[in-house]
């Protein structure tokens, strides 16, 4: 385990089903290299849990600015981490003298887990909001209440509202792990300036929410827990984009959107399991949300 950002995946990893190849500092990459015009950070969504290495967001924008502005993008990003862990390795980033840091937040489960680490860790005090908090404030994980949906071309998949829930819900624990994060995106921001390194943030939102406007247009009875959940989430987003967007130095670029319009579409975004991290589709959809940004930021354009 990694003394301080406590979880790291297994360096020198052969491709293994749809993880690896890691490599020798344990990110998801060939080869670990001098340089890295764009550096990723994030968790196993920007990983590419479900994806083959070829087909990760990092990856998918790493061939296209190889192309067309030969830029070399590095992934920085483990399953598990929170948002004080990116601001661990944002700072380790420098060290490949990149322009841009991408990094992309997660509401599935972001908030809890970077409370966690601030209550749980002597190290992250500062980072507490609320001082009458403690770790074991934390809300027990439901037994998950899974809903399945077959949707109308014959394809499934099942959600997790109820789990879900849980980072986005009015809750003082939720309150302040959100509240960590928009500490960590400030301080990644100024990072960035400091350095001379453009920061581009995003938000990638869960399958429930992906999938929300597909189900509003069909003939579906919603749980209210799902509904609930959809509405939360959406107002933390909104919330936590606006913030971002306050940050001198840094961009934002939303993703939710884009996600929504591909999920109309006939090619599943998600696995027909309980599985929240995207297909290959639903990683495209994200990358081709992001590439027009950073292409201009690479002088791709």
């Amino acid at each position: 385990p990694d003394p301080i950002a406590l979880v790291r995946a297994t360096p020198l990893l052969r491709r293994f089903d749809n993880a690896g190849p890691n490599d020798l500092l344990g990110f998801r990459n060939l080869a670990v290299p001098n340089s890295a015009d764009v550096i990723f950070i994030g968790d196993s969504q920007t990983y590419g849990n479900n994806a083959p290495y070829e087909l990760t967001v990092p990856n998918l924008i790493g061939s296209a600015l190889a192309q067309a502005a030969d830029s070399r993008v590095y992934s920085m990003a483990t399953g598990g981490w929170g948002a004080l862990q990116y601001l661990y390795i944002a700072d380790k980033a420098l060290a490949f003298k990149p322009r841009v840091l991408v990094v992309c937040f997660y509401t599935g489960n972001d908030p809890m887990e970077s409370f966690a680490l601030a209550y749980g860790d002597e190290r992250w005090t500062e980072f507490r909001p609320n001082a009458g908090l403690s770790a074991g404030d934390v809300p027990p994980i439901p037994a998950d209440a899974h809903w399945g949906v077959v949707f109308e071309d014959g394809t499934r998949t099942i959600f997790t509202p109820s789990r879900r829930y849980l980072s986005v819900h009015d809750h003082p624990v939720a309150d302040a792990g959100w509240q960590i994060m928009k500490q960590v995106a400030t301080q990644i921001s100024s990072l960035g300036k400091a350095h001379d390194v453009q920061v581009v943030f995003t938000i990638i939102p869960t399958k429930e929410l992906v999938y929300a406007r597909r189900l509003d247009s069909g003939d579906y009875e919603i749980p209210a827990r799902y509904q609930q959940h959809v509405a939360a989430e959406l107002r933390r987003i909104e919330d936590f984009g606006k913030h971002l967007q306050t940050l001198d130095g840094a961009q934002y670029v939303p993703v939710l959107e884009p996600l929504q319009r591909a999920a109309l579409g006939d090619d599943p975004l998600y696995p027909a399991d309980s599985d929240g991290h995207p297909l290959p589709h639903g990683y495209a959809a994200v990358a081709n949300a992001l590439l027009p940004t950073l292409s201009g930021l690479s002088g791709a354009e």
